[in-house]
């Protein structure tokens, strides 16, 4: 039980599920109830998959490109940081491409945002 909270906590912690509320809210407004399930289950398979993928083979995807992890955590920070003034400015709708009315209505697009920007870099992205 020890084991299981403290790898809770860390988890918990690094995805940060509480602050990317309501970034999905906004994003989801304009969908149904089936859209935000189908929204929910592939953000949370695709944060699966980074978070398995970056444990097993993460130093090994680091090194062979030659990323240091200074230039990583610099990168991971600048990734935040744009999210962040586009949140404080109201306008992260467009700050991800989300402006186009086009974009807004369709369907398949719509559900592209479970990976970009709910998956990475919110949830399991720096």
């Amino acid at each position: 039980m020890n084991l299981f909270l403290l790898v809770f906590g860390a988890l918990f912690s690094i995805i940060n599920p509480l602050g990317t509320v309501p970034i999905f809210v906004g994003l989801a407004k304009e969908c149904g109830k089936k859209e935000k399930a189908a929204i929910v289950f592939w953000t949370s398979f695709n944060v699966l998959i980074i978070l398995c993928l970056s444990f097993f083979a993460g130093k090994y995807i680091i090194s062979f490109f030659g990323i240091s992890i200074n230039s990583l955590k610099i990168a991971g920070g600048l990734i935040i940081v744009s999210s962040g003034f586009a949140l404080l400015t109201g306008k992260f709708t467009e700050h991800k491409g989300m402006k186009n009315k086009s974009v807004r209505k369709d369907i398949k697009t719509r559900s592209e945002i479970s990976l970009t920007p709910l998956a990475i870099p919110m949830l399991a992205g720096p």
